[in-house]
């Protein structure tokens, strides 16, 4: 029982880094995204 115990703590400890990660790359992602949005808008404000 105690290798079990120890597989299933290993499974929660990489389902919690595999779901810090996947918000960090979100996080990044809509960061990027507004930033572009900014910069885009700017231009377009100079353009027009």
């Amino acid at each position: 029982m105690e290798d079990a115990d120890a597989e299933i703590v290993m499974i929660v400890v990489v389902d919690v880094n595999v779901t810090v990660i996947v918000m960090i790359a979100v996080v990044i992602v809509n960061v990027t995204t507004m930033m572009i949005n900014v910069v885009s808008g700017n231009i377009f404000k100079r353009v027009l």
